[in-house]
């Protein structure tokens, strides 16, 4: 069996109705990260309406999930994530990301993204939105960032499937977990 590590980005195809694709037509719905190892089980950071929050991989038990390492990373580079993702803890998830982005861009450029997504082209040029809010991709596309790990160099948003296609990553695990 193949072990997690910390800082390792897991991206999920989430059972159910999930508004992100049906907006977008992506695959990966969620993103997260794994924090630590719990005896057969791994803690996860992730994202969510009320902020950072842990939950266990095994919520995700029999659905289609994937786990992207970097690669090279050290044990201190591992921790250095974690405690960045720890201090994104105050960022509530951000349901109106999609407004945001079309007031930032423009309607002309914002109906181009979408159509990008629909389309499956990537990279998408879809801009960062500073503010108090947070998507799950943008949580672990952060986290990174602050620990001086940046996944991306043009300053781009990351959806989950952009951290599935993320060059800087290599798949370790792809299936029902």
């Amino acid at each position: 069996m193949i072990k997690f590590q910390p800082g390792d980005i897991v991206v999920v195809h989430a059972k159910g109705f999930n508004w992100l694709r049906v907006v977008t037509g992506l695959y990966w719905n969620h993103a997260m990260l794994i924090d630590e190892p719990l005896g057969e089980d791994y803690g996860l950071l992730e994202s969510i309406d009320k902020g950072t929050a842990p939950t266990l991989l095994s919520n995700y038990k029999g659905q289609h999930i994937a786990v992207y390492r970097y690669m090279g990373i050290t044990p201190d580079q591992q921790q250095a994530i974690r405690l960045a993702a720890r201090k994104l803890g105050a960022y509530h998830y951000d349901f109106l990301i999609f407004f945001r982005i079309l007031r930032r861009v423009g309607i002309r450029k914002g109906i181009r993204l979408i159509i990008q997504l629909w389309g499956k082209e990537y990279p998408l040029e879809i801009p960062k939105v500073d503010d108090k809010y947070i998507v799950c991709s943008e949580y672990c596309q952060q986290a990174y960032e602050l620990a001086g790990i940046p996944l991306e160099d043009k300053g781009y948003l990351l959806t989950p499937d952009g951290l599935a296609l993320c060059e800087r990553l290599v798949c370790i695990y792809n299936g029902i977990y």
